[in-house]
């Protein structure tokens, strides 16, 4: 089973142990760079990004990772209204946004996501 990346300055506890309950690896970079570092090496089954990227800079970020990488699953953490965010990142295979601070519920909701991914 592959380990979910997440990308971002402060992993949220509740988040990332709700992951670790249901078995996953969770392992925390802080930087896009470290990210790029991570999927070069051993690619994840999810990328999770919470950068706080506006929806241009998300953007790129995301394309950066689908340039080493086209296979990758990502997941973002943003407060973009629904329509924002589909526009922003249409084309890009997004997994789902997650709320900041996604908690229990966004790690049951991406588990979900990666499970629906199976069938």
């Amino acid at each position: 089973m592959r380990y979910v990346l997440y990308a971002g300055a402060h992993p949220g506890t509740e988040f990332v142990d709700a992951l670790r309950r249901a078995g996953r690896e969770v392992r925390a970079v802080a930087s896009l760079a470290d990210a790029q570092k991570a999927l070069r090496t051993e690619p994840p089954a999810v990328a999770v990004l919470d950068m706080g990227l506006d929806a241009a800079a998300l953007r790129e970020a995301l394309i950066s990772l689908l340039m080493i990488d086209a296979r990758v699953h990502a997941a973002v953490v943003t407060d973009m209204a629904p329509d924002v965010f589909e526009d922003a990142m249409e084309g890009l295979g997004v997994l789902l946004p997650l709320p900041p601070d996604p908690g229990a519920a966004g790690a049951q909701a991406l588990l979900c996501a990666l499970e629906a991914l199976k069938s």
